[in-house]
């Protein structure tokens, strides 16, 4: 009998935790619409914003404009950092991620190939192959690149793979892209593989990937097409649409895009490869 009285008590305690999630995020929505805080990142519309989902912490916006789906209310800087570092955490990481690391990279060589990078490759002086890898986590990519005769540099977040990347021999900062500086036009290559979901301004982030890409540099953005809102660790969801945007407006070529079925999670994947072109930068002088 006893027993069967803490299981209702638990019951009822997880239905009151339920309601009281779901009020709070029903607080927070319609606070912020009435403050008119809600502005797509991408677009900066607030009139054509639709609630696609309302779960726990977060609750997503649409924006029927550029088709950029997104936080409502988001995290501080502090919270989501710590968010991040435990999505990360060693044992749930390497239990979901790439188990057989030779057919994971070569996975991404043959996208890299689909992408035409490596004709792009071949034109390039040793002194243009610089490569900076945003969100580099255990330097698998980065090692494909040093093989190859890239000159590598990684900014991983979290202490333990920036650690993992050290021990492959790899040059990496532990840090945020968003908190660096680098002089600009200072590297050939930019690559940012399923992380530019993740950054809280996607906008500044592309921004500064422009400066600090030599004339005529490029970048190779991926991200995934399939909406899961079971990642809190997701601030953005981008469409082919959206991603296009974001890289028009912010002056780059985009040269060629890839879009498969990844062979971990069966998630429809997008990748671009942009070039920072003298035309874009003739235009910004003007």
């Amino acid at each position: 009998m006893k027993m069967v009285n803490i299981d209702k008590k638990g019951e009822v305690f997880r239905i009151i935790k339920s309601i009281l999630k779901k009020s709070i995020i029903n607080i927070k929505f319609i606070i912020n619409s009435f403050l008119k805080k809600h502005r797509c990142t991408l677009c900066s519309s607030s009139r054509k914003l639709s609630l696609v989902f309302k779960g726990w912490p977060r609750y997503y916006l649409k924006c029927n404009g550029c088709n950029l789906i997104f936080v409502g209310n988001l995290p501080t800087n502090r919270s989501y950092r710590l968010l991040i570092q435990k999505e990360q955490s060693l044992s749930g990481y390497e239990a979901r991620h790439k188990i057989n690391w030779q057919d994971w990279q070569n996975w991404k060589i043959e996208t890299y190939r689909s992408l035409g990078f490596f004709t792009f490759e071949e034109t390039l002086r040793k002194t243009e192959k610089k490569l900076l890898e945003i969100g580099c986590t255990e330097g698998k990519q980065l090692e494909i690149f040093k093989r190859r005769g890239w000159d590598t540099l990684g900014i991983e977040p979290n202490k333990y793979f920036a650690h993992k990347c050290k021990i492959l021999g790899l040059e990496v900062i532990n840090g945020y892209f968003e908190d660096l500086m680098f002089p600009t036009q200072s590297f050939g290559l930019v690559i940012t593989t399923h992380t530019l979901e993740h950054l809280k301004d996607p906008c500044i982030a592309v921004k500064k990937i422009f400066q600090v890409l030599k004339d005529n540099g490029r970048v190779i953005l991926e991200v995934p097409l399939t909406i899961d809102y079971n990642h809190p660790e997701h601030l953005f969801f981008f469409s082919i649409k959206s991603l296009t945007k974001l890289l028009e407006d912010n002056y780059f070529h985009i040269i060629k895009t890839f879009r498969y079925q990844d062979k971990i999670f069966n998630h429809d994947n997008y990748a671009i490869i942009a070039e920072k072109s003298l035309e874009s930068i003739d235009r910004i002088k003007r």
